[in-house]
C-alpha cells in the first residue's frame, strides 16, 4: 500500500513539474510552432496560388475562436489545408506572413485570412484578419507598433502591391463598417484583437502602386526576404 502511495505521489509531482514547464515555455513553444508552420506555407509558387484562388472556403468571422496551445501544436498536420493566395510583408514591424483565402482556424493560426469573397488586390477595400498573441511577435501581434506612413507590401508572386498606413485605431467588434468598400478609394484593412481581448485593432492603408515582380525594387524584395525576381521564392 505504501509503495502504491509513493507511486501516486510521484506521478502527481511529475504532472506538477510538467505543467510548470509548459507554463514557463508556453510562449516560446507557441512562437516556434506558429513560425515554423507559417514559414513552410511561404514556400509556394505562382501556379499553386492560381489554383488556390478557386478554393471553397468559409468567411464566417464568428466561427473563429481564441487560439489554444492544442491548436498551435496541431499546425504541422493541418497546414496542408491552407489555400495560400499571396504574401504580406511589413518591414517596419518584422511581419512576413502567408495570406490564405478565407477565415479558417488554421489559416489565421499560420498567417492572415481574407475576410470578403471576391476581393482583389489593388481594388476596393482588401481586408485581412489574423490573431494577436500578447507577448509574442507572431502573426498580427506586432501591428500595435505600426505607425502612420509606414509601408505594407503584398505579393501574389506576379506583382507587388504597395500600401501606406493611414489609420491605426482600436474599434469595437461591431464596427464592421471598416470592412466596407469606400467609393473612389483603394484600401487595405488589417484586423486583429486588441490587447483587452474584447475590442479590435484596425489598421487602414491606402494603395500606392502595383509593380511587376520582375521590376520590384530592392526594398520590396528585401521585405519578403528574397533577393530574386522569379515567380517562385526558393
Amino acid at each position: 500500500m505504501k509503495r502504491l502511495t509513493n507511486i501516486v505521489v510521484n506521478l502527481i509531482l511529475i504532472a506538477i513539474i510538467f505543467s510548470g514547464v509548459l507554463l514557463i515555455f508556453n510562449q516560446p513553444i507557441q512562437e516556434h510552432f506558429i513560425s515554423t508552420a507559417s514559414g513552410d506555407l511561404l514556400d509556394i509558387d505562382a501556379d499553386t496560388i492560381a489554383e488556390n484562388i478557386g478554393a471553397d472556403v468559409s468567411y464566417n468571422f464568428d466561427d473563429i475562436e481564441e487560439l489554444t496551445l492544442t491548436d498551435i501544436l496541431s499546425l504541422q498536420s493541418t497546414k496542408s489545408y491552407v489555400p495560400v493566395i499571396a504574401q504580406i510583408a511589413i518591414p517596419s514591424v518584422n511581419i512576413r506572413l502567408p495570406i490564405a483565402k478565407g477565415l479558417s482556424e488554421t489559416a489565421l493560426a499560420t498567417g492572415a485570412g481574407t475576410m470578403k469573397e471576391s476581393q482583389q488586390l489593388g481594388e476596393g477595400n482588401y481586408t485581412l484578419a489574423s490573431h494577436n498573441l500578447e507577448g509574442t511577435d507572431v502573426l498580427f501581434s506586432p501591428l500595435h507598433r505600426l505607425e502612420i506612413g509606414e509601408l505594407i507590401y503584398i505579393t501574389d508572386l506576379q506583382d507587388v502591391y504597395t500600401y501606406e498606413v493611414t489609420i491605426s485605431e482600436v474599434v469595437e467588434p461591431t464596427a464592421v463598417y471598416v470592412l466596407d468598400d469606400v467609393p473612389n478609394k483603394r484600401l487595405l484593412t488589417l484586423i486583429t484583437c486588441a490587447f483587452d481581448g474584447a475590442d479590435r485593432l484596425h489598421i487602414q492603408a491606402t494603395f500606392k502602386n502595383k509593380t511587376p515582380l520582375d521590376k520590384a525594387t530592392p526594398e520590396m524584395l528585401n521585405a519578403f526576404d528574397r533577393l530574386q525576381t522569379h515567380t517562385q521564392w526558393k
